[in-house]
Order: structure tokens, then sequence, then C-alpha cells
């Protein structure tokens, strides 16, 4: 410093500091939200904040998204479509999983100050986020008023809490979380996508 005889050729001028905030990434939903076990398929993830000017502070042809996982496991390939969107080939699993975007702006083309957080993730949880299953079952149930039309029922299998293993899943299945009216004649899944037909009108 000035102290110890150094000269301050900067004297006088005015200087500033640039502080850049961007936005963490968003993980808002998945599609189709039902895979196999082996894994294979293309998922779409939707969210905000995956590469833009804004959303990364620079301007680039493409930007970096360094890891796309499924419940913990890197996807076997993924790539940016958009700000908004990410597709990813789907690794082997079992059960519901989480979805976890993680985004890097570390690339050694720009200056970071010290300790500047260059990494920012964002995820979805595993309630809301991608299955993988081996089994799907529809049926109905008793009614609690024999008046009433059978209720029916979906099940997923095999139950996440307690999976099993990809190579041994166990056998159980829980339901899906969906409310059907009347009883499920028969289940189909196509593209990933869960399709129940029967004699009910809607489904909450």
């Amino acid at each position: 410093g000035t102290a110890y005889g150094g000269v301050d050729r900067l004297a006088g001028a005015s200087s500033g500091v640039v502080v850049q905030v961007l936005p963490q990434p968003r993980v808002l939903s998945v599609s189709p939200r039902l895979g196999s076990l082996a894994g294979g398929g293309v998922v779409t993830v939707r969210g905000q904040y995956f590469g833009s000017l804004y959303s990364r502070g620079y301007s680039a042809p493409t930007y970096p998204v360094a890891e796309l996982t499924l419940g913990g496991v890197p996807c076997a390939q993924h790539w940016l479509v958009s700000d908004t969107e990410l597709r990813c080939v789907a690794p082997p699993g079992l059960g519901a999983s989480g979805v976890r975007v993680r985004v890097t702006d570390d690339d050694g083309s720009r200056y970071y100050a010290p300790g500047s957080a260059t990494d920012r993730e964002g995820v979805l949880p595993a309630d809301r986020g991608y299955v993988q299953a081996s089994i799907v079952l529809g049926g109905s149930l008793l009614p609690r008023d024999p008046s009433e039309a059978d209720p029916g029922l979906l099940l997923v299998g095999p139950d996440e809490r307690s999976p099993g293993t990809p190579s041994l899943p166990s056998a159980t299945a829980q339901a899906s979380g969906l409310t059907v009216p009347q009883s499920v004649s028969s289940v189909a899944v196509v593209g990933g996508c869960v399709y129940a037909a029967g004699g009910f009108t809607t489904v909450r």
C-alpha cells in the first residue's frame, strides 16, 4: 500500500463494483411422468431459467447445463431446448424420482471473483417427479353404500416406499392418487401416459 512506499495511480478516480444476481433454475414439471424400469425414454423437463441472456447474464448460441438427474442418477444424455425446457434420456431406475437441474457458467471464458456462485440448481420433489414402474393395474373398490357404483382404482407398482431393486422389484403397488368414480375395466400405458377405460365420465 501507499504506507510502505507504493503509489496510488488511481488517486481521485471513481471506481465501482458490479454485482450480478442471477435467478435459480426452477423445475416445474416433467412429462411423461411414467416410464419403464429400463430407462431409455425421452423425458421433457419444463421450468424456468435454464439458459438465456436473462438467466445467465451473457449472450451465447447455447448454454451449458452441467447435470440433469432423475432420482440422483444422471440422465444418459440431456440437452437444452430453451430457457424453459430441457430434454433427457432417462436412466434405469425404480419408483418415484425427484428431478434435479444444475446449471454452470464457469466455462473459463469469463472472469468471476473468488467465491462467486457459478453453479445453481433447481429441484422438483419426488412426489411430483418421474415414476419408473413395472406394472399398472386398474379395478374397483367395494362401495361404502351398496346403492352407489363401484369406485374405481388405479395402482402403480412397485410401491415407492418399498420398491426393491431394478433387477428385483418388489411385488407391491400403490394407489395413483387419482379419484376414479367408477370401476376401471382396462388399462394401457402408451408413451409414458396411462389410459384407463371404464364406465366413468370424469376423473379427478
